[in-house]
């Protein structure tokens, strides 16, 4: 039974894209590359072509056409990973007339998808559409199946590329999951001193994961995303639906609300139910699955399974949701990154606690207090070591060193008599894009020098608008971590694509398996475009870039008459105001700082964390800035009372806005404290004067919503506060 389900899913790929020399059929006449085929309609102006090899399951028939002799190209591609919220199933086939520029014709096209994808999206095949891309405009046509299938048939016109899809069910942020697993990090577990004693009697700390695959004994916490209802929460009835056989595992109320908690006892399947009253008097029920696993190891390769069999880039290409390969090469990207080399750090260590992190699956539960791992058998790092004493000396869990895949993903395997004979139980593929199962260990404050600190700003970006703000892509690309990811792959998604919303999590910013080659695994770093009216500026933006991707306005200014979003890029770069003439002042030693945001959001003299905002470890932060750049004199000019305010700058510009703000009301002859508007068209005045009121009110949103009060370039923003208000006094 050992690698049953992978060995024949290994199989299925390589008849699925094994290549056969290729006929022709009658009707045509055909010349072939690899990935290419031209075709000639015969000269009663049919075509019928039926393919082989890598064209194996694709036919396309023309019948009376007006076009013979007529050539017809057909490129094999990769199909979009999602287009109008389409899931493909297939390659995609780009069909041409090369020779009838601006022509089109119509055709019978059949297309082989991949029943492997079919199953696991786990639709009916009356969902199943025949999709054609023509001028990035997407249409879909009926379809039927034919007896082996795997193959669909349809009528449409070309040029255009066609490719098998489907689209799901649209559903609406209200009637998202509910059921939301919770995590409990590293941090928070040693202040509650929430901890084991493993054999060397080192702190094991129960932290929880938040993810649905775990091993027996370790924590699953349940809570309700009231966000994902219509309606606040009044009760919930939580259930055990099913269990393995034997175990004797119930559900515990955590302390903190309506949330609950499971410690699985066996190896297997738990499902989990909860049904819940909402305030409207409606009832909702939803149910979860969580498995009871062990660590998955390859006896006959000393290898761990994910690298020997599919992860290794020697499978298939089909796309993910992002548009990226599904089974691509995460391996060779994981080797060289630190989460691959996290046990070498380590390797001449005694103290187990480093192993806590350093390796995978090291965990002691002791819930009965007897002194005894309670559950041995799942084969995490403690489980495979042979003397206490040397925790780095036993090759027999060589497999397990470093941060592996179900680290992260959650173990897969149950053993049935020993580490060297089990059986896949779960495949983990999805990785949630919270940030718990990175916290359980990223967020530590140690004796071993490990300082770390974390305030979940980023992670509730999806909740500060009611869930309609999804419906925005420009907020939707921002304020989720499925929308940013979309952004950085060129994905066209939306909110309905995905059936959970979580917020910017660690995962979203960094890569755990450090396929991009940047410093800290970062998704993206180094250069960023601002767009301006004046043509485009490249800055560089190092790890910062991706800060500059959503702290910025997304336009290209200065675009007078709109009230800015954000701002921060352009005001720390000097550029994107209304600034009346070439001579405004633009320099910010801020903008030269190397790590650009991150130099002070993000750095303190204890080292980086992740509590981003300045009024957070304020102390700390002016000392990191004193000890860089201003040679203490942050805290010697600091204005009473304000932080930061250094030499009363931001008092400054702060009162410059509101001056801006009354010389603007007065121009328009509105009271004193009236809001800006970003368009004084309506007020029927002069166009001198409108135009005039316009720019100023564009330059006072720039500086406001920077929000930083000039902090980020107080001459910037203080000429372009001056320069309006010296306009202004010419009316």
């Amino acid at each position: 039974m050992k690698l049953k389900i992978l060995v024949l899913f290994s199989v299925f790929i390589l008849a699925f894209g094994c290549s056969r020399s290729d006929s022709d059929s009658a009707g045509s006449t055909t010349s072939t590359t690899s990935s290419v085929k031209e075709l000639t309609i015969s000269d009663n102006g049919d075509l019928y072509y039926d393919g082989s090899g890598e064209f194996a399951g694709f036919s396309i028939e023309i019948n009376n056409s007006n076009q013979p002799g007529a050539k017809v190209r057909i490129e094999k591609k990769d199909a979009p990973g999602s287009k109008d919220g389409y899931q493909a199933l297939s390659d995609a086939y780009e069909i041409t007339l090369p020779d009838l520029p601006g022509k089109s014709l119509t055709a019978s096209i059949s297309i082989p998808y991949s029943e492997t994808l079919f199953q696991r999206a786990g639709i009916s095949a009356n969902r199943i559409s025949l999709l054609a891309i023509r001028d990035d405009t997407l249409n879909n046509f009926s379809t039927q199946q034919t007896g082996n299938n795997n193959v669909v048939t349809g009528y449409t016109y070309f040029p255009s590329t066609v490719y098998v899809g489907y689209k799901p069910e649209v559903v609406l942020p209200e009637a998202k999951r509910f059921i939301k697993l919770k995590s409990y990090s590293y941090n928070s577990a040693a202040s509650a001193a929430d901890f084991f004693l493993d054999n060397a009697l080192s702190e094991i700390y129960d932290t929880v994961s938040g993810i649905s695959n775990v091993q027996p004994y370790e924590r699953i916490q349940f809570s309700i995303d009231e966000s994902a209802l219509s309606s606040s929460v009044v009760s919930v009835d939580w259930s055990i639906v099913s269990k393995p056989s034997g175990s004797s595992a119930s559900l515990q109320s955590t302390g903190i609300g309506n949330d609950s908690q499971l410690i699985p006892d066996e190896f297997g399947r738990y499902e989990i139910s909860a049904d819940v009253t909402l305030a409207d008097g409606s009832l909702k029920s939803e149910s979860i699955t969580i498995n009871a696993t062990g660590y998955s190891f390859n006896s006959e390769t000393g290898n761990f399974v994910c690298d020997s069999q599919c992860h290794n880039g020697s499978l298939g290409v089909w796309k993910d949701i992002y548009g990226r390969n599904l089974i691509r090469d995460v391996m060779g990207e994981w080797n060289s990154s630190a989460h691959g080399n996290a046990f070498q750090s380590v390797s001449a260590e005694s103290n187990t606690l480093c192993f806590d992190c350093h390796t995978t699956g090291y965990f002691y539960p002791d819930r009965n207090d007897n002194g005894e791992d309670d559950f041995p058998k799942a084969y995490g790092y403690d489980d495979l070591m042979s003397d206490w004493n040397n925790p780095a000396s036993d090759q027999g869990n060589a497999h397990l060193r470093g941060v592996t895949c179900e680290a992260c993903h959650g173990p897969s395997y149950v053993y049935d008599n020993g580490v060297s004979s089990g059986t896949f139980a779960a495949h983990p593929q999805s990785f949630s894009l919270d940030s718990g199962v990175c916290l359980k260990c990223h967020a530590s404050v140690s004796s071993a020098g490990h300082v770390f600190k974390y305030k979940d700003i980023h992670e509730q970006s999806h909740k500060v608008l009611n869930t309609s703000f999804l419906e925005n892509k420009k907020c939707f690309s921002c304020h989720t971590g499925q929308g940013y990811l979309s952004k950085l792959e060129n994905a066209n998604t939306s909110a309905a694509d995905f059936n959970k919303i979580n917020g910017i999590g660690c995962p979203v910013c960094h890569d755990p398996h450090g396929g991009s080659g940047n410093d800290y695994q970062l998704r993206k770093s180094g250069q960023f475009t601002i767009n301006l009216d004046s043509g485009d500026k490249e800055v560089t933006a190092g790890v910062a870039a991706m800060c500059y991707d959503c702290h910025s306005s997304g336009l290209s200014l200065p675009e007078v008459g709109t009230n800015l979003h954000n701002t921060q890029a352009e005001m720390l770069e000097g550029v994107g105001g209304y600034e009346y003439s070439t001579n405004i002042s633009k320099s910010t030693n801020h903008s030269s700082i190397r790590i650009k945001c991150v130099g002070c959001h993000m750095r303190t003299i204890n080292g980086t964390n992740h509590e981003f905002t300045m009024q957070l470890s304020v102390e700390d932060r002016i000392q990191q800035c004193n000890s860089i750049c201003h040679d203490g004199s942050i805290a010697e000019n600091l204005v009473s009372g304000n932080q930061y305010d250094y030499k009363g700058r931001l008092t400054e510009i702060s009162g410059m806005l509101t001056d801006l703000q009354n010389a603007i009301n007065a121009k328009a002859g509105l009271q004193t404290g009236a809001a800006v508007n970003t368009d004084y068209s309506p007020r029927g005045l002069s166009a001198d004067l409108t135009d005039a009121l316009n720019k100023a009110a564009y330059n006072y949103f720039f500086v406001k919503n920077d929000r930083s009060s000039g902090a980020h370039n107080y001459k910037y923003a203080k000429a372009l506060l001056q320069a309006s208000l010296d306009n202004l006094s010419g009316y």
